[in-house]
């Protein structure tokens, strides 16, 4: 069971707007780390949340998302087309 005070969040406030997050990573069984990944990149004007799923499973589903996500959400903070 998941003690909802322990989720770690996120509160951001862009202009009018609020945004209010929160994440959990659940390991499938007898697995050592979660094959899905997030990463948020935070600048003065910017914010930019990637979710990313490893396909998968275990490291290699974990090491293939955490790539994925921070070269695309590197990529959306840059503006690179």
């Amino acid at each position: 069971m998941i003690n909802e005070k322990e989720i770690p969040r996120l509160n951001v406030r862009i202009g009018e707007f609020c945004i209010d997050m929160g994440w959990v990573s659940i390991n499938k069984k007898k697995e050592k780390i979660c094959g899905d990944y997030f990463h948020i990149v935070e600048e003065e004007d910017n914010h930019v949340l990637v979710l990313s799923d490893g396909l998968g499973s275990g490291v290699k589903a974990n090491v293939l998302s955490t790539l994925t996500a921070r070269m695309l959400s590197t990529m959306i903070a840059g503006k690179v087309p």
